[in-house]
């Protein structure tokens, strides 16, 4: 992956699902513009910026055709969680249900990341049904995108931007949706991907569309919470990005059962995407350990952790916390004071 705006950003050599082997190839178009919209570089004078301009990136290469097997599939999500993989982009689907497939993704959310495991985003679809594409919509705990227009709505044949030739799939199963019309990002270099122009005008496209434009935004998204704060489990990363999303388009979005982050809509999910509030609802940790407090010391965050405290000269130590204090070990001697809020 040789592109200027992410050869900086490129993780390792990857791996290539069909062969089995490393490097990975490049099988198609699809791969470039998806890396783009994670991980562009950000201020190097050169066109755009990911979501999350300084993460890193890993290819895992694939040709997605009804000729691959289920077993390939499995052993690209495998190679990725065992490498490393914090986040995984999946802007595909339609294969037919595969427990191989299942297997795979299953140990992804679980063993990845050390046991936190590693966030599974997938693309709902563009075929404007009323059901998400497989194999987004075999586990809960993957994260289905779908795309919103310009205008806020889901993407459909009559919305705002005039692309009348498809729509964002739609259902139970959808949870979040983001920008998924005219996207500008990376393509593959000169007139090899979706640009054919010749040169350095074909480095970039900027009409990329689809689900597929939209997954790799709550991709990116993922990776800046997990920046702030790697400690977070899957399920955490999807409550904070659901639970932040704007209600926008003007539909009916309700309390629904099995639908714990807020109210929620079958043809938006939870709403779409909002970084900022996203990245500032991850709870950091404050940690204030092996002190000894001679003076009044206020110590406040998000959590605060206490650990070998001890708290002399008649001082008060007061902790505020917004959701959990931990206290592993304190000693307030005589005379001196604990306050917790």
């Amino acid at each position: 992956m040789n592109h200027p705006d992410l050869q900086n950003n490129v993780y390792g050599t990857g791996y290539d699902a069909e062969t089995g082997t490393t490097p990975s190839i490049v099988r198609g178009n699809h791969g470039t513009p998806c890396a783009g919209i994670v991980g562009a570089q950000q201020n190097n004078s050169i066109r755009v910026s990911g979501v999350a301009p300084s993460t890193s990136l890993m290819s895992v290469s694939l040709d997605l055709s009804w000729f691959d097997t289920p077993q390939q599939i499995a052993n690209g999500f495998n190679w990725a969680w065992q490498n490393g993989a914090d986040v995984i982009s999946n802007s595909w689907g339609g294969y037919n249900p595969s427990t191989i497939i299942e297997d795979a993704i299953n140990n992804t959310l679980t063993n990845g990341r050390s046991g936190k495991g590693t966030v599974v985003v997938f693309a709902a679809g563009n075929e404007n049904d009323t059901y998400i594409r497989y194999p987004g919509n075999s586990i809960p705990a993957i994260l289905v995108v779908g795309a919103a227009s310009p205008c806020g709505e889901r993407k459909n044949p009559a919305s705002c931007d005039g692309e009348t030739w498809w729509g964002s799939c739609y259902g139970t199963q959808l949870d979040i949706v983001a920008p998924g019309v005219l996207i500008p990002t990376t393509d593959r270099q000169s007139s090899n991907g979706y640009n054919t122009s010749s040169g350095t005008a074909g480095d970039y496209v900027q009409t990329f569309n689809g689900t597929s434009s939209a997954c790799p935004h709550v991709a990116g998204l993922a990776a800046l919470i997990l920046s702030r704060d790697p400690t977070l489990t899957v399920q955490q990363v999807n409550d904070i990005i659901e639970s932040t999303a704007q209600k926008v388009g003007g539909y009916n979005y309700q309390t629904t059962s099995g639908r714990p982050n807020g109210t929620w809509n079958n043809e938006m999910g939870y709403g779409l995407i909002d970084a900022y509030a996203a990245v500032a609802a991850v709870c950091l940790t404050t940690f204030f350990e092996y002190q000894t407090v001679i003076a009044n010391t206020n110590v406040s965050g998000c959590k605060v952790s206490i650990q070998d405290v001890s708290v002399t000269n008649n001082a008060m130590l007061t902790i505020t916390s917004e959701r959990e204090t931990v206290i592993n070990s304190i000693d307030v001697q005589l005379g001196s004071e604990l306050e917790v809020n």
